[in-house]
C-alpha cells in the first residue's frame, strides 16, 4: 500500500510542471474565444417522428 502511495505522489509531482504549462498556455487566448457571437454549446436539430398509431 505504501508503494502505491509513493508511486502516486511521484506521478503527481512529475505531471505538475506539465499541467502548469498547459494551464498557462490556455489563459492568453481565453478573452479572444469568449468574445463575439460564438457559443460553446452544441445545437442538435431535432425532428418529430410520426406517431406509430396514426
Amino acid at each position: 500500500m505504501r508503494e502505491r502511495s509513493a508511486l502516486r505522489t511521484g506521478v503527481y509531482l512529475a505531471a505538475g510542471p506539465a499541467m502548469f504549462a498547459a494551464a498557462s498556455a490556455d489563459q492568453p487566448p481565453a478573452p479572444l474565444i469568449k468574445r463575439g457571437p460564438r457559443s460553446n454549446t452544441y445545437r442538435v436539430p431535432a425532428r418529430r417522428l410520426p406517431d406509430e398509431e396514426g
